[in-house]
């Protein structure tokens, strides 16, 4: 052999050896989690506790007949949901993606980090949220915390070391809980229906976490602590989608985990406090494993990682209602249509009884948890509910604002969507097609038909987000397979298409009106904290009026994180379209009634205050969004 023939010998075999060291890391770098049953209902079981013990929607009735009858309708549903719900389950998961993971988290943030910091908007719901939080972060003893935290321990202990205790560790937790707010309720004093039924109260146990633990360091008087919950969720979303792609380069997944970031809708929501980010999270889920939850055996179900998306789902809201009724008809008839072609093909007939059972427990356990918070809701409180009005779907008006707000809060996703129907056509996977496609029609006319102002409505459309990103991922992976070039184009494409329509500017505030087209439902972000930062250092003193207050502020949140309490009063807004006239009236009342110092808020773009202010002088706070007044006397 020559010198050259053993060069080349040596080189190939350096090649194989590399190759194989290679295939060999990530053989290593993949992993399967196995969880037993026992792990997995001490887990379910925990969940449930929290949204239907802990939470106590059963002490809120003043008989104690009545609170023993809905503790044990809570403790009978539970143990059937559990009993149903939960198997073993594994999980795969490869060790290399942390990297992409942590690459894409820091990014996210990086992105939301103004936004999470951002002053607490005028008007939407998000103040309600914070302040339902800090009333649980105030209200809720560290010893109760504390003892029922060691409690859930001691049940996750049992479970993996000790299952045969893992039951009696669950009774000891339910009794506790029990024993302790029969002892002393902590929320006694408070509207209990209104404070723990408005919403699913478990959302609030998860919010108040971080404020809580933050209250023993420093003040819980931050608003990004508000907001990790929502933006983890909208980071799980993301992450979630990145992983279905399957690209192993991981500059093009951080190309289209960005792209996915900056989609208009994303972006906005995932820094302010809503329930919807994680029912997205676990729609998103569920709809990139949809054709498994479908056509699995009932009895196999249980070993899914994205069944347990879909059970959970209820806990959280309950507007996630025609979003389980839909997976849950597709289901149903995916499994007759599997029964009748068996039966058909064997001669005789199936029991059709086995069928009915497992369906029937899958519909029982996707439902049930929802179905007993609006049971509780609709007994206690006089909250809202739904209303039907057919008429809404003949306006013409609806329509162009549904059309309007998918271009808009979107963006090139919903092209990218229509591809995936396309090839979904092409590959006639007509299930998955029409289940996507239910609904995107089903999500938006829910809301319709409840009320035509919500046509369109951003955060309602937060549940056309998951089917949108399913249908997409089909559409970028065959176009990675035969246009790779074409597809790392578009990933860059959508980043900047998504940062050009924006709805967050660059100081972190949201664009005034963005999501809202029939009627105006959104989230105002005005500089109150930089006015009362100014205030504070310069009037201290003085008493202040605040005016336009036809909608409560979060100003407490405000008074306790700068510790400054002034001497304060409010007026409505009486509606008068000159706002220089109703300046000029406001002034006149400041005057009369001796404050120092009036913050006016500005409604409409471009206003020009009134030159003619009297003893008053003028101090003008702005933002990107919006702009706030100050009349102050000087001494």
């Amino acid at each position: 052999m020559s010198n050259d023939e053993c060069c080349c010998w040596l080189n190939f075999h350096e090649r194989v050896n590399i190759k194989s060291i290679i295939a060999v890391n990530r053989m290593i770098m993949n992993y399967t989690l196995s969880l037993p049953r026992t792990f997995i209902s001490a887990l379910l079981a925990s969940i449930y506790i929290l949204g239907f013990i802990i939470t106590p929607y059963w002490i809120i009735p003043e008989s104690t007949t009545r609170m023993i009858f809905f503790l044990g309708l809570i403790t009978g549903v539970g143990i059937a949901w559990l009993i149903l719900s939960s198997g073993a389950l594994q999980i795969h998961f490869n060790a290399r993606n942390s990297y992409l993971v942590s690459l894409l988290l820091m990014g996210i943030i990086a992105l939301n980090f103004r936004p999470l910091n951002s002053v607490i908007p005028y008007l939407g719901d998000e103040g309600l949220h914070i302040d339902r939080t800090l009333e649980l972060v105030t209200r809720t003893p560290l010893g109760w915390g504390l003892g029922v935290l060691g409690l859930f321990i001691l049940l996750f202990y049992s479970a993996i070391k000790k299952p045969k205790w893992a039951a009696f560790t669950a009774i000891l937790i339910v009794s506790s809980v029990v024993i302790l707010f029969l002892n002393r309720n902590p929320f006694a004093d408070i509207d209990q229906p209104l404070f723990f039924l408005r919403y699913p109260f478990i959302n609030y146990w998860f919010f108040a976490a971080l404020p809580k633990l933050s209250s023993f360091v420093t003040s819980p008087y931050h608003e990004i602590l508000f907001r990790v919950v929502p933006v983890l969720s909208m980071a799980g979303v993301i992450l979630i989608f990145q992983k279905s792609l399957g690209f192993p380069e991981i500059p093009v997944n951080l190309a289209w985990g960005f792209a996915a970031a900056t989609i208009p809708i994303v972006f906005y929501y995932s820094s302010i406090l809503y329930i919807e980010p994680p029912a997205v999270f676990l729609m998103t889920i569920v709809c990139l494993d949809i054709k498994s939850l479908i056509q699995v055996d009932s009895r196999k179900i249980t070993q899914n990682p994205s069944w347990y998306a879909l059970i959970l789902m209820g806990f959280i809201k309950e507007t996630t209602i025609p979003f389980l009724l839909c997976v849950l008809a597709f289901r149903v008839f995916m499994q007759l249509r599997y029964w009748s072609k068996s039966a058909s093909a064997e001669g005789s007939e199936k029991p059709f009884a086995g069928l009915a059972a497992g369906e029937l427990g899958i519909i029982f356990s996707t439902l049930a948890p929802v179905i007993l918070y609006l049971f509780f809701r609709n007994i206690w409180t006089s909250t809202r509910s739904f209303s039907l009005h057919i008429s809404n779907l003949f306006d013409l008006a609806v329509y162009q604002a549904i059309g309007k707000s998918f271009v808009e809060q979107f963006g090139l996703f919903l092209i990218f969507f229509l591809g995936g129907c396309i090839l979904l056509i092409k590959k006639r996977e007509y299930q998955i097609l029409f289940f996507h496609l239910t609904l995107i029609l089903i999500i938006p006319f829910f809301y319709v038909i409840d009320n035509k102002g919500y046509a369109g409505y951003s955060r309602f459309n937060l549940f056309v987000l998951p089917p949108i990103l399913a249908g997409s991922s089909i559409f970028i992976r065959e176009i990675f397979v035969h246009r790779r070039i074409l597809g790392a184009f578009l990933a860059c494409a959508a980043v900047f298409f998504n940062l050009l329509n924006s709805p967050v500017y660059l100081d972190g505030t949201k664009v005034p009106y963005w999501g809202n087209y029939l009627i105006d439902t959104s989230e105002h972000y005005y500089p109150y904290q930089d006015a009362l930062i100014w205030l504070k250092n310069n009037h201290s003193k003085g008493r202040v009026l605040f005016t336009g207050l036809d909608y409560q502020y979060s100003f407490q949140f405000y008074w306790n994180k700068l510790g400054w309490h002034p001497k304060k009063d409010g007026i409505q807004s009486e509606g008068i379209d000159d706002e220089a006239v109703e300046i000029a009236r406001i002034l006149e009342k400041a005057e009369r009634e001796k404050f120092d110092t009036v913050v006016y808020r500005v409604r409409e773009a471009g206003f020009l205050p009134p030159q003619d202010t009297g003893p008053f002088q003028i101090k003008i706070i702005r933002n990107s969004a919006h702009v706030l007044i100050i009349y102050y006397k000087t001494r």
